[in-house]
């Protein structure tokens, strides 16, 4: 699952939390070239899921990057994913305890 927009729940290393880590509230970048999100954003079709095992035996190539919170993790998405759901946009639940 991914957003095209939105906010994600960056986490920060923090050693005096009792899990080692704070979440941010952070504003999503627009997607960048190359990216899954990039792709989705181009198609304009907002919610939508994109079933990739067929893309395996027809095309080389593809996106080589998906959002993982606020950072892009560089992986040949077509064959790392059977599926990648989008929505138009993410927000982060508010007054929740860890």
């Amino acid at each position: 699952m991914t957003s095209v927009a939105g906010h994600t729940a960056d986490m920060h290393r923090d050693e005096k939390t009792p899990f080692g880590f704070t979440l941010a509230d952070t504003p999503l970048d627009s997607p960048e070239p190359g990216s899954i999100e990039a792709a989705f954003a181009d198609t304009g079709l907002g919610l939508g899921i994109a079933d990739l095992r067929g893309a395996r035996t027809e095309a080389s190539g593809g996106p080589d990057r998906i959002r993982l919170q606020g950072t892009y993790v560089r992986t040949p998405v077509i064959d790392a994913f059977d599926a990648v759901l989008s929505t138009p946009a993410s927000t982060v639940a508010k007054g929740l305890r860890i």
